[in-house]
């Protein structure tokens, strides 16, 4: 079996390709159950990042994807006469690097966007990759896709890979292909990296006991709702000009009312 491939490894090969040097081009791996009939989801539509944090060189700090970007990339897989190569551990972006063969685990051209849920492909696999697949060797598809930094939108499709480690929680599990699985094969989904409980507030964590929500779901929506303000919590949450006023005009403690503002900014954020 091809050895596993480090992240740094891989975005090292894309960006040895001239088209990519000054673009976002990532590799990212996807779990959890969404599979139909061979037809597996490969990327999620709307603001996605992977678990390790990335993507880190976008405005918003998220990938985004719609239904315009995913024509965009669909248009760009039918142009293309030969289909997209689904290889093991990304080592046809390394095989010029470290001599080894890399083998195809499929292949695929049948991809199509759909609403509400994301860009999803049907693979043909090999003989070998299915049997993989159904011994538990090998579990998750890892998509590398080249993106706008402005954006965050994905801009085509390169090619993917069968790996191992997932990157992002909630995609695609693709043993779910194999029907010869037993229960003794399947493995627990990875559980997301939790978000530090210290960038959390006590008038934020009250909040959150009140509203019965976990802090990583707080967290997750926190981001959304300082993303689409376009600032971050600490310039959400800091006291400006009118509330200096608002505070003189009442005679008020100045830190108790920034509590009371981010208590009243943290139950927005869970409404939202």
């Amino acid at each position: 079996m091809t050895r596993t491939s480090t992240l740094a490894e891989i975005m090292t090969a894309l960006r040895s390709t001239p088209k990519h040097k000054d673009s976002g081009i990532t590799a990212i791996n996807m779990q959890g159950g969404k599979v139909q009939n061979g037809w597996q989801r490969l990327l999620p539509d709307g603001h996605f990042k992977a678990v390790d944090g990335r993507p880190f060189d976008t405005l918003s700090g998220y990938w985004y994807l719609d239904e315009a970007a995913a024509k965009q990339i669909i248009a760009k897989v039918h142009q293309t006469q030969t289909e997209l190569v689904i290889d093991y551990e990304h080592q046809t972006l390394l095989s010029q690097q470290n001599g080894h063969p890399a083998p195809a685990a499929g292949w695929f051209k049948d991809i199509e966007w759909r609403e509400g849920s994301g860009l999803w492909v049907k693979p043909h696999w090999t003989k070998r990759a299915l049997e993989f697949l159904a011994s538990g060797e090998y579990r998750y598809l890892s998509a590398v896709f080249p993106y706008d930094k402005n954006s965050g939108s994905p801009s085509a499709l390169h090619s993917a890979a069968l790996v191992n480690r997932p990157g992002l929680d909630g995609v695609t599990e693709i043993t779910a292909l194999s029907a010869n699985l037993t229960p003794q094969l399947s493995q627990p989904a990875k559980a997301p990296t939790p978000y530090p409980l210290v960038s959390l507030s006590a008038k934020e964590k009250s909040a959150c006991y009140a509203a019965n929500h976990s802090t990583n779901a707080y967290l997750s929506k926190r981001d959304l709702y300082c993303m689409k303000r376009g600032s971050n919590w600490a310039q959400l949450t800091a006291l400006t000009p009118d509330d200096m006023n608002m505070i003189r005009y009442l005679g008020q403690d100045a830190a108790s009312f920034q509590l009371a503002k981010i208590q009243l900014l943290a139950e927005e954020v869970l409404r939202s």
